[in-house]
């Protein structure tokens, strides 16, 4: 969600997809530009619109107790919440519809061939399913892979950072319980030197910094 969003960003993101870029925009974004003054002519703003190739027309916003369900091409379904935007396309390709409501049917994710490069609009906040499909969707359809071979188990996260010459993976355990990381190849671990080819054990709340 990208709510604020000045006319030279809005620019540099048109030529980021125009020369070969992946962008991924969610509901309530490009509405305001960076003094909070609400664009004319239809949103996303800065002119994004037409890289997104869609109009967002109206917002539902919904009760905590209630939901939509948004159905993807191949069928399955996802649960959306809290926000669920009324778009329209114009010209961007429709991957995935909400099922219920009076919008019963209009687009809640959808894909624009912009130049060399494409942008896509997820029109809905979800509880965090369908936004680790789309992500991990996108990211392989990039060729971006990352640290580890398998996926991250729930609560973890790695950042890698180089020096020039190693790299260094920083992995973080963000929840109270033990997590294991399936891997492949070897790492180091930097603090205590040891080397692992096997399950990479973080403790809660422990950060380890690794290198290959």
């Amino acid at each position: 969600m990208r709510y604020a969003v000045s006319a030279p960003l809005g620019e540099k993101l048109e030529r980021f997809v125009k020369n070969g870029g992946t962008l991924l925009f969610t509901y309530i974004s490009a509405m305001v530009n960076e003094n909070d003054l609400c664009y004319l002519g239809g949103f996303p703003g800065a002119g994004l619109r037409k890289v997104f190739g869609i109009w967002n027309e109206e917002i539902d916003t919904l009760y905590p107790e209630d939901s939509n369900t948004v159905r993807m091409n191949d069928g399955k379904e996802y649960r959306a919440a809290d926000y669920c935007e009324l778009i329209h396309t114009e010209g961007a390709e429709v991957l995935a519809r909400y099922t219920e409501d009076f919008y019963a049917g209009m687009p809640a994710l959808t894909a624009n061939g912009y130049g060399n490069g494409k942008a896509y609009y997820q029109a809905f906040r979800d509880d965090g399913a369908f936004a680790d499909m789309l992500v991990s969707r996108l990211l392989k359809g990039c060729g971006i892979s990352g640290a580890f071979d398998g996926e991250l188990p729930e609560g973890v996260t790695a950042h890698s950072r180089t020096d020039g010459e190693n790299t260094y993976v920083f992995v973080q355990n963000f929840s109270d319980n033990e997590k294991k990381i399936e891997t492949k190849s070897e790492w180091v671990n930097t603090e205590t030197k040891e080397k692992t080819t096997e399950n990479i054990v973080v403790k809660p709340l422990q950060t380890l910094i690794l290198m290959q």
